[in-house]
């Protein structure tokens, strides 16, 4: 179900949703609507989840839209944290570069696939056991807050990425996936807190 909108995003039936797995903030990192107001963004489609889920309308809704609305909050409350899906002002993901010898299509394409770069021995419960260590005062103070407020705290996070890696240099600092590890690990898991938040949110008694 994690991947189930990457894998179906082209459907005839559902590929308004191509547009959704990013958004845009500006130079400040604060959310920015105007570059995907006409297709929108991952804002958008949580903004959707949220109407179709809360308040127990679910429970009024047909299985099947149950089941295609937590599939998009499961996505794109990954997408949301993705440190290429907050695409901030002034930089770009599209573009072929490599870590010594391993050439990538796109810078983008590294960082969508980095968790595995990081951790290719590792289970997902096993990454579960490094990074989730918070306290639950601590969940409670990541999960505050609005979608705005999500957003503009990504864009500060992820813009650390950039400052990792020389801009407009293609060949990459060879430790750029160790450099980038507490940046992603923040970003797992806030998603995981996040994306329980909202389980519970529309979910929980």
């Amino acid at each position: 179900d994690a991947s189930w909108m990457d894998h179906h995003r082209n459907d005839k039936d559902i590929a308004y949703t191509t547009a959704w797995h990013v958004y845009n903030v500006d130079k400040n990192h604060n959310y920015d609507p105007n570059p995907r107001a006409y297709k929108g963004d991952t804002i958008f489609g949580l903004w959707i989840v949220d109407y179709n889920l809360s308040d127990g309308k679910w429970r009024e809704a047909t299985d099947s839209a149950v089941v295609m609305n937590v599939r998009m909050l499961i996505h794109f409350a990954g997408d949301f944290h993705c440190p290429v899906h907050s695409y901030i002002d002034g930089h770009r993901t599209f573009w072929p570069c490599a870590i010594g010898d391993k050439e990538y299509a796109t810078f983008h394409s590294i960082y969508d696939g980095i968790p595995a770069l990081l951790y290719p021995d590792q289970t997902p419960n096993e990454i579960a056991e490094i990074i989730d260590n918070c306290t639950p005062a601590q969940r409670r103070k990541i999960c505050k807050g609005s979608l705005y407020d999500w957003a503009r705290e990504c864009g500060d996070n992820n813009s650390a990425i950039y400052k990792i890696n020389d801009y407009d240099e293609p060949v990459l600092d060879l430790d750029t996936i160790e450099k980038s590890r507490e940046i992603v690990n923040i970003q797992l898991r806030n998603a995981g807190y996040r994306l329980a938040y909202l389980l519970n949110k529309y979910f929980g008694k």
